[in-house]
């Protein structure tokens, strides 16, 4: 998720990978958005974590997360309880941080567009790596609106936008 957070200083909020309270992590660079269910529960308030602190979070020895909401820290162990991180994070609206609505841009169904669409294909690989989608399905809801990718793969529920560049 880390690798499609925005490297734009002067857009902080989408520098940060959104927990959404409900099991979701999102992530955008205002190009693409992706959201990828991690199965790491982390309570049911909407929180940020930094995309260089996220990346330590999500390592393959990490088994448990903890969350201490007096520090604001969330605490990562391996199989043996050993902790391996202790990432920082903040709640949305603290620090003026407002992650946008990504889900208002999403197509709620897959209709065949008639309209010619363009979108940068370097973010459709972007954004399957990101969430580790290897067979995704695209649909198109028109020329104006994002294009939703979804992961194919049986164990894999993670789903993505990429905005278009532009008409044609």
């Amino acid at each position: 998720m880390h690798i499609i957070c925005s490297d734009d200083d002067l857009r902080p909020a989408l520098t940060y990978v959104y927990y959404s309270g409900k099991g979701e992590f999102i992530a955008t660079n205002a190009n693409c958005v992706g959201i990828a269910k991690c199965g790491i529960d982390l309570g049911d308030n909407p929180l940020l974590i930094h995309k260089s602190h996220f990346k330590k979070l999500t390592k393959k020895k990490c088994k448990t997360f903890e969350l201490d909401e007096e520090e604001k820290t969330i605490t990562s162990r391996d199989e043996n309880g050993v902790i391996l991180d202790i990432v920082p994070f903040v709640y949305e609206g603290e620090n003026d941080l407002k992650f946008p609505d990504c889900f208002a841009v999403f197509p709620t169904t897959p209709p065949v567009a008639l309209e010619k669409i363009s979108f940068n294909a370097f973010l459709l690989k972007d954004l399957s790596d990101a969430l580790g989608i290897n067979n995704s399905l695209i649909s198109f809801k028109g020329a104006s609106k994002g294009i939703r990718v979804e992961a194919l793969d049986s164990e894999n529920t993670n789903y993505g936008l990429i905005m278009p560049c532009f008409l044609s």
